[in-house]
This record gives C-alpha cells, sequence and structure tokens, in this order.
C-alpha cells in the first residue's frame, strides 16, 4: 500500500465518522475531541495528525470553547468544513466505483 493509499484510507476514518455520527446541529457544526478517533490501531498523536492534515487541507477545522449539547463546557475540537463534506462525497464515491466510471 502507498503512502497515498494509507493517508487516503486514515481521512476517510476520521471523515466518514465526522459525517456520518454529527449531532443535531449537522456535520459541519459538530465538532469532535480527538480521543474520538483513537483505536487500537490509531494512537492519540496520530490522530492529532490526520486531524491537522485534515485541517491544513481545508477539510476541517478547529474551534477552542465547545459546549455540548446541554450546556457542559466540552473544550476543543474538530469539525467539518463544506469542503471536508465535499471530500468525503468523494471518498465514498470512490469506494463505490462511481469516480472515473
Amino acid at each position: 500500500m502507498t503512502f497515498p493509499e494509507i493517508q487516503k484510507a486514515l481521512d476517510r476514518h476520521v471523515v466518514q465518522y465526522m459525517a456520518e455520527a454529527s449531532g443535531s446541529f449537522g456535520p459541519t457544526e459538530t465538532f469532535w475531541r480527538i480521543r474520538r478517533f483513537t483505536n487500537e490501531w490509531i494512537t492519540k498523536e496520530m490522530a492529532r495528525a490526520i486531524l491537522r492534515s485534515l485541517t491544513d487541507r481545508g477539510f476541517c477545522e478547529y474551534r477552542r470553547g465547545l459546549f455540548t449539547e446541554d450546556g457542559e463546557v466540552a473544550g476543543a475540537g474538530y469539525g467539518l468544513t463544506r469542503q471536508g463534506l465535499v471530500y468525503y462525497e468523494q471518498l465514498m464515491a470512490e469506494d463505490d466505483g462511481d469516480i472515473g466510471d
């Protein structure tokens, strides 16, 4: 597997979760803490790097001063941009074989 393929797979892990598990405010108004993207094969440092890369490319944004739907302080997190939603749709279409047909 090449680096671009690995990067795309990691991007998809994060972007798909953000798009499909968004709260009642919608995918561009829901923000997630880094730990939400960690698992047995993605460490906190890796998740941070993936999110920063997505942010640098305009697919995500970082926001401070977040609150839960219950009004509790939630700290800071990352959320999808509109460009990130387009990227999500492209990633999903590629998996479905719709790109380039």
